[in-house]
């Protein structure tokens, strides 16, 4: 008997152990893939801070940009370039802009124009590398734009009549399953999005009441609910203004798993619950950010499990709990919040607290630590206006739940019992899965997007004219210009062609051309540098009360004004210090011909005044020659020949352009090597404006 009793402990044993071997070598894979993916997938923040949130067609929207990693919120100087739009509702933009980012920051001002009708509208901000993942992760700020041009009529809208208020219900972990309780979140919000008060109901199929419920703030809460197999259910709000709306009560499962949290003060309980499930080993996986917090496998017993977490070891801010099936298929998933202890505190003072019109306003502003900041200054008038979270609420919150967060300065700022539960109910009915866990667990480098290091990354396809990718063309992207900006590019296989723009400011028009050798059948598309992906997003239409219109026309004379006697100041740019710079650095000799004679034709000029050039004419056409150096022989390589900075192959064409248009002539004797493209000598060619004059490229652009 002895002996039977020592096999069956072995026995026993060695189950145990290699079950408990089996979950670390399964938690142990999954750390490993997703110490992969986030060791390879930086993740960018962009917060915008406007000076206000509605505008006149016809104002200014000033901004500053702040840039910083996803994980710790510091700046970031990687990417070099944001991208900021505004949107209608339809998903176009109607407004559209590159800013450059510098030490973690960029700002700068977009002119709404004129043509925009009233309405919502919304401003997003990415960087290129942020294209490579889901547009909800940009930064969106909604906005209201009023035209004061064009008369004000009411948006159309649908003459479907809308429901009063819309609910939305969240069972805890995602799935309500026959015979355990969990909780059911809700949130029930008006047609503008705003939370409201209301009473509800749980009705099983004989129309009894089996549950009530209220909100606890803002139109969200939840309740505990046990439901029976096979067994319907419907929830009926009844609002304050009895209007009452019946709605499906979430799918139950007859099988499947229900995750709990419960907060004890010190640590974190997490339940699972399940209900006939033929494999009883399963894995919660913990991430704060991209920083793993746990990762541990259990065994269910009596169908049940529990997983204990010191709060101490949680990040600040959303952390994500997932739990896993045997097959690492996710099956749960619940957030939590931890409300960040350290904050930036800045005060601001001014020297007095009235001011007479055209006043100096000085303010101090005094913080706990160093900071980089922005201050918007504007009229609180009664124009309503969408709200905006600061930059706190939206790295710590806002952009990493999703929807939209009413009051969020109340969650982080408020530390009592009620506000903690409000806080929860927020994470069950604003969570979101942040990662695909499918495509995380196969994760495979092959982001098409790169970070901006330097500047614009303009790309685009060279093409021949029954549009099949040609491959091996050497291209070039100029720009006419008073500095000289020339850049190269080599088409691959596919045909793509690749341009790194630094230094790249204003509008600007640009040619793209083959090297030297015109060729009409290549045609050349480049790609739009914009997202063409969007989030879902919800505008509302614009309602204004006619008592208004007084405001709103003072407002619209006041920027007309100031648009009219500012107008040099809104369209000027100022350039860097070092903008005036050519790509070459200094040329080997320089010409400004209103110093000499002037001749009528470009030809003269150089033969008369240019020692390092010369220009022959044979019988194939017209032949530029740079000496590169004395008593050496002369180059038989064609040199480079630009015009404003943009490189000119119809040399037939340039001598029939009037000298008198050309302010300098520059000539670089030496070669010259830039990327894939080798200057055997080069000519620049500069008239006063550095526009080309009215000389047209007529071919191969």
């Amino acid at each position: 008997m002895n002996a039977h009793r020592f096999y069956l402990s072995s026995l026993l044993i060695l189950s145990s152990a290699f079950a408990s071997a089996q979950t670390n070598k399964t938690t142990d894979n999954l750390v490993k893939k997703f110490e992969h993916y986030q060791s390879n997938t930086l993740q960018e923040k962009l917060y915008v801070h406007i000076d206000r949130t509605t505008y006149l067609a016809g104002e200014l929207l000033w901004f500053k940009i702040y840039y910083v990693d996803g994980n710790f919120y510091k700046p970031l100087n990687i990417s070099k370039v944001a991208y900021v739009e505004i949107l209608d509702k339809n998903n176009e933009a109607v407004v559209q802009t590159k800013v450059e980012l510098k030490n973690g920051t960029g700002n700068g001002t977009l002119f709404i124009p004129a043509v925009l009708g009233n309405g919502q509208y919304v401003l997003r901000s990415y960087t290129n590398w942020m294209k490579n993942f889901s547009p909800e992760f940009y930064f969106h700020q909604p906005l209201t734009i009023i035209n004061t041009f064009v008369k004000t009529d009411p948006e159309s809208e649908s003459k479907v009549p809308k429901p009063a208020f819309i609910a939305s219900f969240f069972p805890e972990g995602g799935h309500a399953v026959a015979g355990i309780s969990c909780k059911i979140a809700f949130r029930v919000t008006d047609q503008e999005g705003k939370g409201i008060s209301f009473k509800g109901f749980v009705l099983n199929s004989s129309d009894s009441i089996v549950a009530e419920f209220q909100p606890l703030k803002f139109g969200i809460g939840h309740f505990n609910f046990l439901a029976k197999p096979n067994e319907a259910y419907t929830i009926q709000i009844e609002d304050s203004k009895n209007n009452k709306i019946d709605f499906p009560f979430p799918e139950v499962k007859l099988s499947g798993y229900v995750m709990s949290i419960n907060d004890t003060g010190d640590h974190i309980e997490i339940n699972v619950n399940s209900q006939t499930i033929s494999t009883p080993l399963t894995f919660l996986f913990a991430h704060s950010k991209q920083n793993i917090i746990k990762a541990e496998g259990k065994f269910l017993s009596n169908n049940k499990a529990q997983f204990i977490i010191n709060k101490e070891e949680l990040g600040n801010g959303v952390t994500h709990f997932t739990l896993f099936n045997s097959e690492l298929q996710p099956v749960c998933e619940r957030l939590f919040f931890k409300r960040p202890k350290e904050k930036l505190t800045i005060q601001i003072q001014a020297e007095r607290k009235s001011y007479n019109t055209r006043n100096l306003v000085k303010l101090r502003l005094t913080g706990n630590e160093n900071s980089n900041v922005s201050i918007s200054v504007y009229r609180n008038d009664s124009i309503p206006a969408p709200i905006r979270n600061n930059i706190f609420e939206y790295l710590w919150l806002s952009s990493d739940i999703a929807g939209t967060v009413e009051f969020p300065e109340y969650y982080l700022n408020q530390e009592d019992s009620v506000s903690t539960v409000a806080l929860d109910n927020l994470m069950l009915t604003h969570g979101w899965r942040k990662f695909n866990w499918s495509s995380l667990l196969d994760f495979k480098l092959s982001n098409e997007k790169f970070p901006e290091y330097r500047g614009h990354i303009i790309q685009g396809r060279v093409l021949n004219s029954k549009n099949v990718p040609v491959s091996g063309v050497l291209t070039s992207l100029s720009s006419p210009n008073k500095r000289i900006q020339l850049y190269g590019s080599r088409s691959d296989s596919d045909g793509k062609i690749f341009f790194e723009v630094k230094d790249f400011f204003g509008d600007r028009l640009i040619y793209i051309q083959p090297m030297f050798k015109s060729d009409s059948n290549i045609v050349f598309k480049l790609d739009n540098p914009f997202s063409t992906s969007f989030a879902p997003l919800t505008f509302n239409p614009l309602r204004l009360n006619p008592a208004l219109k007084s405001t709103i026309l003072d407002r619209s004379v006041a920027m007309q004004v100031h648009n009219i006697y500012n107008q040099e100041k809104l369209t000027a740019l100022q350039e860097p210090l070092s903008y005036k710079t050519p790509f070459f650095g200094t040329p080997d000799e320089t010409y400004l011909l209103d110093d000499y004679t002037r001749f009528p034709l470009l030809e003269e000029v150089i033969k008369e005044y240019v020692r390092g050039a010369m220009v022959r004419k044979r019988k194939d056409g017209v032949q530029f020659i740079v000496q590169q150096k004395i008593n050496q022989p002369i180059s038989t390589e064609n040199p480079l020949v630009l015009l404003d900075g943009v490189p000119i192959f119809n040399y037939d064409q340039l001598l029939e352009f009037n000298a008198d248009n050309i302010k300098s002539l520059d000539v670089l004797t030496r070669e010259y090597y830039l990327g894939p493209l080798v200057l055997h000598g080069a000519i620049f060619l500069s008239t006063y404006n550095g526009d080309l004059n009215g000389f047209e490229i007529k071919e191969g652009s």
